[in-house]
C-alpha cells in the first residue's frame, strides 16, 4: 500500500493498543483498590465451601485485621459491630445465633459475668487450647454457652445458644 501501512500492520497496531489500553485499565484498578482510606479492610466472605452433613452448606468469614476465620450455614447473615477495645460479628439464622467477639484479654472476667455459669470445662478448638462454659442467660433465663479462646493478649469469646455454639465452634480458626 503505497503511503501507508498495510492491512497486517494496522491489525497488529490495533492489537497491541488493546493490550496497552487493558493492561492501563488493571493498573488502575489495582492502585485504586491499593490506596483507599479505608484502613479497615473488609472480610471475606467466600461461598459455600464445604460441607458438615448433606443438607448444610457452610460459607467462610475471614476478617485479616481480628484474625480469625470461621464457617457459617450459608443462609445465616453476617452483622459486624465494635468499638475501640471489642470487635463483634454476629451470625444470625433458622431462629439460632452465634456471636464472635475479639477483646483484650483483660476483658474475659466480664464476658464471664455476662453467664450464670452452670459448667466448666478445657477443650480444643482446632488445636487451640480453650475453656467452654454452660450457663444461664441472666437475662432472659436460657441456655447458653461461651467459648473463651485466648491468644496473646487477645481473647475470642463464641457465644450463643449451646447448640449453634457447638455447631459453628468447630470451624473457627486462627490462621
Amino acid at each position: 500500500m503505497p503511503g501507508g501501512m498495510s492491512h497486517k500492520s494496522q491489525v497488529w497496531s490495533g492489537v497491541v493498543l488493546l493490550l496497552v489500553v487493558a493492561t492501563l485499565i488493571v493498573v488502575y484498578f489495582v492502585w485504586m483498590g491499593s490506596n483507599t482510606e479505608d484502613t479497615h479492610p473488609l472480610p471475606v466472605i467466600t461461598d459455600a465451601s464445604s460441607q458438615s452433613d448433606s443438607h448444610v452448606l457452610y460459607k467462610t468469614y475471614f476478617n485479616a485485621e481480628h484474625g480469625f476465620r470461621v464457617q457459617y450455614p450459608e443462609n445465616w447473615f453476617v452483622e459486624e459491630s465494635g468499638s475501640e477495645e471489642v470487635f463483634s460479628v454476629q451470625f444470625r439464622g433458622d431462629d439460632r445465633g452465634v456471636t464472635i467477639s475479639s477483646m483484650p484479654l483483660s476483658l474475659e472476667g466480664i464476658v464471664r459475668d455476662s453467664i450464670n455459669i452452670t459448667e466448666e470445662s478445657e477443650i480444643d478448638v482446632n488445636g487451640l487450647p480453650a475453656t467452654h462454659l454452660t450457663g444461664t442467660n441472666p437475662k432472659d433465663g436460657g441456655s447458653y454457652s461461651v467459648v473463651l479462646i485466648p491468644h496473646g493478649d487477645i481473647v475470642y469469646s463464641i457465644s450463643g445458644s449451646g447448640q449453634a455454639v457447638d455447631d459453628v465452634v468447630h470451624y473457627f480458626e486462627l490462621p
